[in-house]
């Protein structure tokens, strides 16, 4: 339920509102899935080497979603930061 209110939000606030829409290129729109896919392989295979490690599903999973809400809350600021520089030019 967190997840879904955060992309509204996000959506609504910085798509909408902010009119990103206007600054998005295309091409970014294209590779941005791939982007995502390759940093889900990359954590699913560091995700493996600590459940190996820990020998515990708990940790491995406590571990995962920390690593997963780190991420994406890097990933969200950057990419708003960038088109807020471009809106800037």
């Amino acid at each position: 339920m967190g997840l879904l209110v955060s992309h509204l939000f996000s959506f609504l606030f910085n798509y909408i509102l902010q009119k990103e829409y206007i600054q998005v290129n295309v091409s970014d729109l294209m590779i941005a899935p791939y982007k995502r896919v390759f940093i889900q392989q990359f954590v699913i295979i560091i995700g493996a080497f600590l459940l190996m490690a820990f020998n515990s599903p708990t940790v491995f999973v406590f571990l995962l979603v920390l690593l997963k809400i780190v991420v994406d809350g890097y990933s969200h600021l950057k990419s708003h930061q960038k088109l807020q520089a471009q809106s800037e030019e």
